[in-house]
Parts: C-alpha cells; sequence; structure tokens
C-alpha cells in the first residue's frame, strides 16, 4: 500500500460559528489560519455547514488557501465530525482540490487529500492534510 505524503500543516484559532437553520438543524463554520506548504508560509480560510448525526457530524464546505509569494488553491472539504473529551473534536475526511489552483500551488490542482483537524477545549485547531 503507498505511504501517503504530508502536504500540509495549519494551525488555527479564529473560528467563527452561526446557526443556518434549525429544522433540521445546520450550524455554519468559518475558519482562518496558518500553515505550509514545501517550506513556504501560506493562509487558509474555509467555510463549511455542520449536520449534527446521532454520533458523528457530517461537514461540507469550501476552501482557499493563499500562498507566500503568490498562488491560490481552492478546494472542496467533507467529512465526519465526533465529539472528544472536554469539548474537543476530531474531524476527519477529504480536501479536493480544483483544476483552478495556481501560482506557487499548481501543483495542487485536482489533487485529493485527506485530513484529520483535532479541536482543543478552547477552540484551537491542528490539521494536517496528506495527499492520497
Amino acid at each position: 500500500m503507498p505511504r501517503k505524503t504530508l502536504l500540509l500543516e495549519i494551525s488555527s484559532s479564529s473560528t467563527v460559528f452561526r446557526i443556518a437553520d434549525t429544522k433540521p438543524p445546520v450550524v455554519e463554520v468559518s475558519e482562518t489560519g496558518e500553515g505550509t506548504f514545501n517550506g513556504m508560509k501560506l493562509r487558509t480560510l474555509y467555510t463549511v455547514k455542520v449536520r449534527p448525526g446521532k454520533r458523528v457530524d457530517r461537514i461540507d464546505g469550501h476552501g482557499i488557501v493563499y500562498a507566500q509569494g503568490g498562488g491560490r488553491a481552492p478546494y472542496k472539504i467533507s467529512g465526519l465530525e465526533g465529539a472528544g473529551p472536554d469539548f474537543s473534536e476530531k474531524i476527519m475526511g477529504m480536501w479536493v482540490f480544483g483544476p483552478n489552483c495556481m501560482g506557487n500551488l499548481r501543483e495542487l490542482r485536482n489533487a485529493k487529500a485527506s485530513f484529520q483537524t483535532l479541536v482543543d477545549s478552547k477552540g484551537k485547531s491542528k490539521t494536517k492534510v496528506w495527499r492520497d
């Protein structure tokens, strides 16, 4: 089985929540973060809709990565979110980059990647993204 390659590491501390609907319940979550890609600094922004389930919540949304020195890479995000101890969360899923990645991030065109995000009880998160 091929080994996954770590693409991105991102730390976030700015998160905004909005109740989009109550029947059925839907929460929108937007987050900004900073990280690295091939030694370059980057910034990220995403918004997902969270649909609560009995055991895990389903997330779907869009994001974009901006690279220092120029470049952007939009992506779709989907996954599952589960509660951890002391109001922490673990989110796992997929990022699918679009065909319009450009500049220093053009190598991400059409790439599929898995991710894992750990959110602590204070709302700070760490995300790792691996190329599949």
